[in-house]
């Protein structure tokens, strides 16, 4: 139902009520005048629950013969308030009766009206929920009811009274297939044009025409938008256009079965789905999209790049296939990317070089990931850990790799790379572990790495280099050192541990 905060038309509102109404008013004007006894500080928390009680109680008697009254047709007088309809309503466009065909330009934004005719007649198919049987309890522990059992008796006062689910949570159920569908007998409505025309004014999606292909999820992101969603109204374009690439999201890459808290509930702000972290300014901008291993299935969508305050893009161990969009370059505030163990296919977008705030990117475990390296990942001086581990990337590691001024670490291992290992990537700085290990490089270490100051970790294993480590070398100073002793003669100490591999000497050995 709907709560009505004014108290200026109660008077209104009752007169000419029956004598049940009555009755119940006169007990409710009665015990509003009572005079409350006085309880000691010590003794208020003992006594707190009979204090409740009587009110409770009577409370209970007023809303049972309420609902009886309404269940017999009683109604009260209605005061005519059509010629006021506007000014309670502001900006909402009034279906009229008499006109079936108009369709609302917005939505209301009070509470939908809700079906509780199963709950009324304790039929077999009702399920009660949480909130039910939570009230219910509260009512028999505060002995608002004399018999527990009353609840169970099917269209009892007790049993009408008893709610079925929180108004606050309610998703009111709407037919949008034949907007979905582009069906030629769906008539768009005025707020479905102004939240199109505002979404391409925006550059919320990237092709207009896609809004024109049934079942696409532009279609249905729109569609829900215009026909459905309570939330979006009065929201600023930005706003806007964010809950709609969300949409968009949603429909590219959930699939059956996936339950994600929130997610397109017409009552919720998106800041409150799971899985967006949010800043509180502007009215809540979405800064953070993490969902992992969450069954997602599909092709992440062009209209991401439309994020443009997003942080963190974190989507590891779904099912997430086709390509990366090359829009990923417009997320100019991204830091962390991190697209792990899907099933992505294709090159790297060369757009990646826009992402200047860039800390994380980590793409391990796609397989499908191919081509070459984009040069253009050098310009990435923020870079902290680079990821491309186990795919199908091939060619020459770039030089331009010695650029990454920041990185920390960098996995390239078990892709299709050859040639020689760049020198270059000695030079890097902060460098702590380099993981080469299933590719073809060829030729040899290069001795420059004995010099770098913080690695900690370079396993090259499994690719066809060759060439000796001297004894004196800086190389045999860095921590760990994975190599194929076979093929690349090490005179490093035994004794230290530290180079491990196939046909490595163990500690101890000569």
């Amino acid at each position: 139902g709907t709560y009505r905060s004014d108290t200026s038309s109660r008077a209104d509102r009752v007169d000419g009520a029956t004598s049940i109404e009555d009755s119940g008013r006169g007990v409710f004007q009665e015990f509003m005048q009572m005079e409350p006894t006085p309880i000691e500080p010590d003794q208020a928390f003992q006594n707190n629950k009979h204090r409740k009680r009587p009110k409770l109680i009577v409370l209970s008697i007023l809303l049972s013969l309420v609902c009886v009254a309404v269940g017999l047709g009683i109604a009260l007088p209605q005061k005519d308030n059509s010629s006021n309809n506007s000014n309670n309503n502001p900006g909402i466009a009034v279906k009229e009766d008499n006109d079936p065909s108009s369709i609302p330009t917005a939505l209301p934004t009070t509470s939908p009206t809700i079906d509780i005719s199963s709950c009324v007649s304790a039929s077999a198919e009702n399920n009660s929920s949480d909130h039910f049987v939570s009230i219910r309890s509260d009512l028999v522990e505060n002995g608002a009811t004399t018999v527990d059992a009353d609840f169970d008796v099917p269209f009892s006062p007790q049993r009408t009274a008893s709610p079925t689910t929180s108004p606050t949570t309610i998703q009111p159920t709407i037919d949008i297939s034949s907007c979905v569908s582009a069906d030629a007998e769906y008539n768009p409505s005025d707020r479905f044009v102004s939240i199109r025309s505002d979404l391409v004014e925006n550059g919320a999606t990237t092709v207009d025409a896609d809004f024109d292909v049934p079942f696409s999820p532009q279609r249905k992101a729109l569609c829900w938008l215009a026909d459905v969603d309570n939330f979006v109204i009065g929201r600023s374009p930005s706003l806007m256009a964010q809950r709609y690439i969300l949409t968009v999201f949603y429909h590219s890459v959930f699939t059956e079965g996936v339950e994600l808290t929130n997610w397109l509930h017409s009552n919720k702000d998106e800041c409150t789905w799971q899985g967006i972290t949010c800043e509180p300014r502007e009215g809540g901008v979405v800064v953070g999209l993490e969902l992992k291993a969450e069954k997602l299935e599909g092709e992440l969508p062009n209209e991401l790049g439309g994020l443009k305050d997003l942080k963190e893009l974190i989507l590891d161990g779904n099912k997430i296939n086709g390509t990366i969009p090359q829009q990923i370059g417009n997320l100019k505030n991204l830091e962390t990317l991190c697209l792990n163990k899907n099933r992505l296919e294709g090159n790297l977008p060369k757009e990646i070089k826009q992402l200047d705030l860039l800390r994380e990117l980590e793409l391990e475990s796609n397989r499908f990931l191919n081509g070459t390296i984009p040069t253009e990942l050098g310009f990435l001086t923020n870079l902290e850990v680079l990821l491309l581990g186990y795919n199908s990337f091939s060619g020459l590691i770039p030089v331009e790799l010695g650029g990454l001024s920041s990185v920390v670490m960098l996995g390239l291992q078990f892709n299709s790379f050859n040639g020689p290992i760049p020198v270059q990537l000695a030079s890097l700085p902060n460098l702590e572990e380099l993981h080469l290990t299933g590719n073809d490089l060829n030729s040899t270490i290069p001795e420059e790495f004995g010099s770098t100051p913080n690695l900690l970790t370079l396993s090259v294993e499994n690719n066809e280099l060759s060439g000796t480590i001297e004894e004196d070398s800086g190389i045999c100073n860095i921590g760990f050192i994975y190599i194929d002793c076979d093929e690349i003669d090490s005179k490093c100490s035994p004794n230290k541990g530290n180079v491990i591999g196939n046909h490595c000497a163990e500690p101890g050995q000569v």
